[in-house]
């Protein structure tokens, strides 16, 4: 060694809901954990070194619920003599994660450590590989100024390519937190200073026997060496910050023997090695004096783990509906129906569902385990109860605005109201009851109440009776009621068939007869585009007013193409094992890629205000497959759902959707990651992820000739890449050729070897919204406008 050094032991436990025991448990260990600290810090004698960092303030916030005033009383002594630290992040948090919900969570960190005369400025996180430009932000404006990091790097990295160093993290307001890049949470397991080993031994009569003398010789040679690679990459500080577990185990309890270990091994190496136990504050403190040059960088931070939520597709989908929905209450809401108690439950679902883990730890090995199965269903109970309370919340701010319940004699009068401060021309979507049909089938015509203006419709069944979609263009805020009056005349709605008696559409129309819009087996044309199919999806998309083809041909892909990936066991591993030799690639070298063939085309409905289209697969590994495609005639939109039957299978497996993209010369590749809109392989830290990204409400491609917005409401992952087995290039610096490579929607994966969901059979459906126009430039601009995509709500009402 160069130096010598101090090791600075952050005594810490790393919190994984639902990983080890059940959560509603590991919230029980976590609440003892506290009480053990608490009392391990009563008994402590001069000059004991013992400090407990709460990794999280949902372990301190859980002790506050479930404890008598006595021990909260004990808690706040611990922490005003310094022996137990508050930190400010929730959880280990991942990119899904409703940041205005994590900032109130913050706000009750920082007021709590107020009555304990603290002021908390730092946050920490563990096992995480990433966290979103908008934690930066988050954390700033809460007034965190440090964070320590603590990646894991399996399947995944940290930024830099370099650990235990710091850097300044640039927001993207421009503000600034200091960042130390550290190394695992469980160092001190593999590199020395280990959870002292304590044990009942049954020759000493079952005594409480201590092995730390002999286990400290053995840390140091360990730790020395962990020093001297240290030393090679040029490590500038005198103290080295080690975080250390007191057992060697996620969800550890905080270890006495520590004190004993610390003074032991100080009397022994003290001199070149000391170990002294550290808050997160004072490390920060030491940094700030003895730092030198250290830089800043501005971009995002992609969590590798994120993909886990690929693998509970359906309750992801649920969550983000519950998400946007939120809000939209919160928008709506401007009389505060909805008290804070109702709010803070529905945040803590929401936070408790995007925490990082995404079930138990065997879940792939023993995917029929109970544990497993129990886990899995405590974990999609958080989106569930989120969904729920939204909804009733929902439902009693719509009651306000005049919602009318189901009754008799209830008048077909809808209030349709714009949510936004913006212009916006969009579907209304009025609601009729089955047995309500009756009075209508003579006719009947939609008006607005107080201009008595009549609009175009056209309708869709749905499960308990018919949709009448109207197109509107709303002020912003602005309400209209529309009134379904009976009407003798022929209906606006209708169903134009364009197949003969055969049953065979193959006729090439008269245009000024059909308005300029076309159906044949080949293409779908409306005054705006003109779709044409391949062998796997749209292979052109030629928008009329600009003369241009929406598909890169260049990718070799087609719009809408279904990819399945199946990655076989051929060796006959135990599951784990095979999935483990993927690395940081999502895929492995035998993995077999399946592109779907269509096998039909058929129209389900053409009317005047859209076509419905039908397009049906055969895909390997799906007993059903279809995307509906709903094609406005009046507007640049197509609204896509798709639908399908997986299959179960144990193997790793990911399902696809190419996205090939043709906006012109100097495109740009942006994406919503909820607070910030940025640009993936350009805006970022160096050493990050560019193979995937988390997405919100969308991605937006702007060029020279056009501009594509295509919103994911359900599925938050995108690949950037072809889907190919290959060595994985880090993020250096912005690459524009990166950036506009082709990106596929990633609709569901199971590929890690632990935590996520083994199976992704059954029944799924998902939606998308395609939307192009050459005006679609500003990226702030585009992505508030069609934040949440819920612009505009529709309720019925009584007449009066």
């Amino acid at each position: 060694m160069k130096r010598n050094y101090t090791i600075k032991l952050i005594h810490t436990t790393h919190t994984d809901i639902g990983y080890t025991h059940r959560q509603e448990k590991i919230m029980d260990f976590h609440t003892e954990f506290l009480k053990q600290a608490i009392e391990i810090s009563e008994k402590l004698e001069e000059n004991d070194n013992f400090i407990w960092v709460c990794e999280n303030f949902w372990e301190v916030e859980n002790f506050i619920k479930s404890t008598n005033e006595i021990w909260k009383e004990r808690l706040i002594k611990a922490i005003k003599r310094g022996n137990i630290e508050l930190t400010a992040n929730y959880l280990n948090m991942s990119e899904l994660t409703d940041i205005p919900s994590l900032k109130n969570k913050i706000k009750k960190a920082k007021n709590f450590a107020k009555k304990c005369d603290q002021d908390i400025e730092t946050a920490m996180t563990a096992d995480i590989n990433g966290y979103g430009w908008s934690y930066s932000q988050a954390f700033y404006d809460e007034g965190i100024k440090y964070l320590f990091s603590c990646i894991h790097t399996h399947h995944g990295m940290y930024p830099l390519r370099k650990i235990q160093t710091p850097f300044y993290w640039k927001t993207p307001l421009g503000n600034k937190i200091l960042v130390w890049n550290g190394d695992h949470y469980m160092t001190t397991a593999s590199v020395g200073i280990n959870a002292p080993e304590i044990m009942w031994i049954k020759e000493k009569n079952w005594e409480l026997c201590s092995k730390i003398d002999q286990q400290i010789e053995n840390d140091y040679e360990k730790l020395e060496q962990y020093i001297n690679n240290l030393e090679k990459q040029n490590y500038e500080y005198s103290y080295i910050p080690l975080m250390t577990s007191g057992l060697e185990t996620d969800n550890a309890p905080p270890n006495p023997y520590f004190i004993e270990y610390i003074k032991k091994w100080n009397e022994k190496y003290g001199k070149s090695i000391k170990l002294e136990m550290s808050t997160l504050k004072g490390f920060f403190k030491n940094l700030k004096k003895e730092s030198k040059d250290i830089p800043t960088y501005s971009g995002d931070w992609p969590d590798w783990w994120t993909d886990g939520f690929g693998s509970l597709p359906d309750y992801t989908k649920m969550y983000r509906n519950a998400q946007a929905d939120y809000e939209l209450l919160k928008e709506i809401d401007k009389e505060n129906i909805i008290n804070e108690k109702t709010r803070e439950e529905i945040e803590e679902n929401l936070l408790l569902y995007s925490e990082h883990t995404c079930g138990y730890s065997a879940s792939i090995d023993n995917p029929s385990d109970e544990m497993v199965l129990f886990s899995e269903a405590r974990k999609n109970k958080y989106a569930l109860d989120a969904h729920i309370q939204v909804q009733k919340s929902l439902d009693k701010i719509l009651i306000q605005k005049g919602q009318q319940l189901l009754k008799t004699a209830q008048p077909l009068i809808y209030k349709v109201i714009n949510t936004s401060n913006q212009e916006i021309y969009e579907i209304a979507k009025l609601e009729i009851n089955y047995w309500e049909l009756r009075f209508l089938e003579k006719g009947y015509k939609i008006i607005e109440e107080k201009t008595n203006e009549e609009y175009d419709y056209q309708s869709e069944n749905f499960p308990r009776g018919i949709i009448l979609h109207v197109p509107l263009k709303l002020k912003p805020l602005e309400e209209k009621t529309l009134n379904i009056k009976l009407d003798k005349k022929q209906n606006s709605d209708y169903y134009k068939s364009i197949k003969l008696a055969d049953g065979i559409y193959d006729i090439d129309l008269n245009k000024q007869e059909y308005n300029t819009f076309q159906i044949t087996p080949e293409y779908i044309e409306t005054k705006y585009i003109k779709i044409i199919w391949g062998k796997h999806g749209i292979k052109n998309m030629i928008d009329k007013q600009t003369n241009t083809d929406l598909v890169d041909k260049t990718k070799n892909y087609e719009i809408l193409e279904p990819i399945y990936e199946i990655t076989p066991n051929e060796k006959n591993l135990i599951p784990s094992t095979h999935r483990r030799t993927f690395g940081r690639n999502r895929r492995y070298i035998n993995t077999q890629i399946n592109r779907g063939m269509i096998k039909s085309i058929d129209i389900l409905k053409d009317g005047n205000i859209f076509t419905e289209i039908s397009i049906k697969y055969d895909l390997k590994g799906f007993s059903y497959y279809e995307i509906n495609m709903i094609v406005y005639k009046n507007l640049k939109k197509i609204d896509i759902i798709l639908k399908m039957n997986k299959q179960s299978v144990w193997e790793p497996e990911s399902v696809l959707m190419a996205l090939p993209i043709n906006t012109g010369e100097n495109s740009e590749l942006w994406i919503n990651k909820g607070m910030v809109n940025l640009r993936p392989a350009i805006d970022q830290l160096p050493g990050t992820c560019m193979e995937y990204y988390y997405v919100k409400d969308g991605i937006l491609k702007i060029g020279s000739k056009n501009s594509v917005l295509i919103l994911t409401p359900d599925v938050p992952l995108i690949q950037l890449s072809k889907p190919k087995y290959k060595n994985i290039k880090l993020y250096e610096k912005p690459s524009i050729e990166k950036n506009q490579d082709i990106f596929f929607s990633w609709i569901m994966n199971n590929i890690w070897e632990t935590n996520f969901k083994a199976s992704l059979g059954g029944f799924h459906s998902f939606k998308y919204t395609i939307i192009w126009d050459d005006k679609l430039k500003n990226p702030d601009k585009i992505f508030k406008k069609f934040k949440n995509n819920r612009n505009m709500i529709t309720i019925r009402i009584n007449n009066n």
